[in-house]
């Protein structure tokens, strides 16, 4: 019986080797058609990822049939795939041409924009050229020289914008805004650094020792200001100008230590500020007295038309009365701070012309401070009304200084103008999952903005950038996906390969890669085996069939085998019962025998001994 079994399951293993054998034709002729079916809709690449597994299929199984549409498959693949590839190549020799017409044109930023175009492109005809079979080592080989070629003028490129942030850190060295000269150096220096351009390296460092001795020096004048700004605190009363001195220092010393971005110092001259103006309180009256000296002076000097100094004074007594106001807020102070405006507008009335130019000059003053702190819209209005002005008085000395500041407002918003394409053009990048574009884009509009001091923008494309990478991260964890289940698919492993790509499609989805979301719909569809593999119909429940009847005979072996032993043993119960009656019944009849026999021997010893008696009784008659 069990040698019936071991054959049975013998047999049910062949059966299913022949099953597996057939599932793999099977699954072979799926992906032979899924090829075809690329193929024929222009999906060379994934076609060719199909027949390649068909053919590995057929080979395992020696399908020489098979094999043979599959190589004739692949020939009409490959030449799909080499236009593809070539296309892309021809396309990429053009943008690296246009790019290279932007470099030698100086415009180092549509040239990157080209190159890194042209290098998209050489990426694209290399993803096409890869998936030919075999590999076509002639047509890799272009792509690596041309990759070379694109690398080194994208170096190029980013080593003229090192020297256009060195030429940028220049400026601002000039004017001694030293952290923003420092850090465009540090930015200059990275790319020479990253470029390995030695004679970038040795310039930037040797600039950065100029700011930071510059820094050093700033700091120990502003140290300076700061301490005669203590020293004629210390010796100011109310009758001398030591607490006007002392405030001049302090604001002279945190202008310097706001250059030096030294916050802590800063806070140090309003502290002492601060304490000024509360004693100053105490100097109310002397301040008041002094005002109104410089009141009268003021008109004194308008009398005698000497207007240039009745300015002065009116300014002066109008200062120190908005600061008896500030102290006290008394309100005759504050009509004495109209007193100078009326006192000042006559003044200005008498100088005619000369008023408007002033005004004129004062909003030239304001539009180039505006300009300072990045304020380019308000500059501009103030600088067109100030340009107005010199124009109609003839005034080309300052007209000239006018027009300066606005070729500068006019220059920036050229700047902002291009950082805000380059900043939308990220924005689209990023809104399709095109993260290397989009960080591209948006490094340049931050580049440009950190030109022209725009801090609000310059946040924002940080944001930006945050907010790339978190998306990029997303991407590669659904690549990473992607190629597992790729792995998994070509080693056979279905269910693994199918959960894997679906991983992949919903990190796809949630970043809205268009592309990465086909690719991987296109995997799940070409999971043969998705909803329960041919394998498993079969050969799993023919396995635990086999299981089911080896044991099932078994049990039924040794129920067997207990019942003819349970039969034995009463058989051999039953025949010993009965030897035993035998042997009783044999006893009970050897007895009957017996007792049978001494009957008859008493019988005869009866009859023996009538005899004698009778004789002894004849005798005894006859004697």
């Amino acid at each position: 019986m069990l040698r019936k079994t071991i054959l049975l399951g013998i047999f049910l293993i062949i059966l299913v080797n022949l099953i597996n054998a057939q599932t793999q034709k099977d699954l072979a002729d799926q992906h032979y058609e899924l090829a075809l079916y690329a193929y024929n809709n222009d999906d060379c690449k994934n076609a060719s990822v199909h027949v390649s597994r068909a053919l590995d299929l057929y080979t395992r199984i020696v399908d020489i049939l098979g094999k043979k549409k599959c190589n004739e498959l692949i020939v009409e693949i490959n030449s799909c795939l080499s236009l593809i590839g070539d296309s892309y190549y021809i396309q990429a020799l053009d943008y690296y041409s246009q790019g290279d017409s932007y470099l030698s044109s100086g415009d180092y930023r549509g040239a990157k924009e080209q190159f890194e175009t042209a290098l998209s492109f050489v990426y694209d005809a290399n993803g096409s050229y890869q998936c030919m079979i075999p590999v076509d080592p002639e047509k890799t080989g272009k792509i690596d020289i041309e990759y070379q070629n694109i690398s080194e003028k994208i170096r190029e490129c980013e080593l003229m914008r090192a020297d256009e942030l060195y030429e940028t850190a220049e400026g601002y060295f000039d004017v001694n805004d030293l952290i923003n000269a420092r850090k465009f150096t540090e930015d200059a220096h990275t790319l020479y650094t990253l470029y390995n351009d030695e004679e970038g390296i040795n310039e930037a460092m040797k600039f950065l020792k100029r700011i930071d001795d510059k820094i050093a020096s700033l700091t120990l004048y502003a140290n300076d200001l700061y301490d005669r700004g203590v020293g004629a605190y210390k010796s100011a009363n109310c009758t001398n100008n030591g607490y006007f001195d002392a405030i001049n220092h302090f604001e002279e010393a945190k202008n310097l230590y706001n250059l030096l971005q030294k916050i802590e110092r800063m806070g140090d001259c309003d502290d002492n500020i601060g304490q000024i103006n509360e004693r100053l309180k105490d100097c109310v009256y002397e301040l008041r007295k002094q005002a109104n000296e410089y009141y009268e002076d003021a008109n004194t000097h308008r009398r005698l038309q000497e207007y240039q100094e009745a300015v002065e004074d009116a300014n002066k007594a109008k200062n120190l009365f908005q600061l008896v106001y500030s102290l006290t807020g008394d309100r005759s102070d504050e009509r004495r701070i109209d007193d100078c405006d009326h006192l000042l507008k006559e003044i200005y009335r008498r100088l005619g012309v000369l008023d408007e130019l002033e005004f004129a000059r004062e909003c030239l003053d304001n539009a180039t401070e505006l300009f300072r702190i990045a304020e380019y819209e308000k500059a501009d209005i103030l600088a067109d009304k100030a340009k107005e002005i010199f124009v109609k008085h003839e005034d080309y000395e300052w007209l000239t200084y006018a027009k300066r500041l606005k070729d500068q407002i006019n220059g920036m918003f050229e700047v902002i103008i291009e950082a805000e394409s380059h900043y939308n053009r990220s924005l689209s990048y990023y809104s399709v999952a095109d993260y290397e574009n989009a960080t591209i884009y948006v490094g340049t509009a931050r580049e440009l903005y950190v030109t022209t001091g725009r801090t609000q923008e310059i946040a924002m494309c940080d944001s930006t950038l945050e907010d790339i990478h978190a998306g990029n991260e997303t991407k590669n964890e659904a690549n990473r996906y992607y190629e597992e289940a790729m792995i998994y698919l070509n080693s056979r492993d279905y269910e693994l390969s199918y959960y894997n790509a679906d991983r992949a499609k919903k990190l796809y989805e949630k970043i809205n890669y268009v592309e990465g979301v086909k690719k991987a719909e296109e995997l799940l569809e070409g999971v043969p085996e998705r909803s329960i593999p041919m394998t498993h119909v079969i050969i799993v429940p023919l396995v635990i069939v086999t299981i089911l009847i080896i044991t099932f005979m078994w049990f039924r072996e040794k129920i067997s085998r207990g019942e003819k032993e349970e039969e034995d043993e009463k058989r051999e119960e039953k025949e010993a019962e009965e030897r035993k009656r035998a042997r009783i019944e044999a006893e009970r009849g050897r007895r009957e025998k017996e007792k049978e026999g001494l009957e008859r021997e008493r019988k005869r010893l009866r009859t023996i001994l009538k005899e004698e008696k009778k004789t002894i009784d004849t005798e005894k008659k006859v004697e």
